[in-house]
């Protein structure tokens, strides 16, 4: 006997003492969706788990589903700024980025020099002297030692 009824929400089976179909409801925690095609996850937000972590967003019952929390944006788009989230309270944290000198926003991150005495000299007085220029360490230009004869 095919006891069969094409609903998703019932265990069909047959009684083999009678010969009847049985189609007993599905045990759901919540309950059952033919259009979900089985057991529903929850019914309202709090019927999902929490990881606990603020910064993964607090998830949310849609249609039956649990979805997943979106995740905290903290990024302040400073690049003088390391972002992040704590998990324990979900906030933004934005430190300064620990700069042997400064940070430069223009620059788009740390100063590699603040004064020409900043820069590392090689040593060879033909190359000539670095200097710094907004931040950065140039290069300085080779002695010109053509006495034009």
């Amino acid at each position: 006997v095919d006891c069969n009824d094409n609903l998703f929400c019932t265990d069909d089976s047959c009684d083999p003492a009678t010969g009847q179909c049985i189609h007993d409801l599905l045990d759901c925690p919540f309950d059952c969706s033919e259009s979900k095609q089985g057991c529903n996850e929850c019914l309202v937000d709090s019927d999902c788990a929490d990881d606990g972590d603020k910064c993964n967003g607090v998830p949310s019952c849609v249609a039956g589903t649990c979805m997943a929390g979106g995740p905290v944006d903290c990024n302040d788009n400073l690049f003088c700024t390391d972002d992040s989230c704590d998990p324990a309270t979900g906030q933004c944290i934005h430190d300064l980025l620990d700069c042997p000198f400064d940070c430069s926003e223009s620059k788009q991150g740390c100063n590699e020099c603040l004064v020409d005495s900043d820069c590392a000299d090689d040593g060879d007085k033909c190359n000539g002297v670095p200097s710094c220029v907004a931040g950065t360490c140039m290069a300085g230009g080779p002695v010109d030692c053509n006495d034009n004869l």
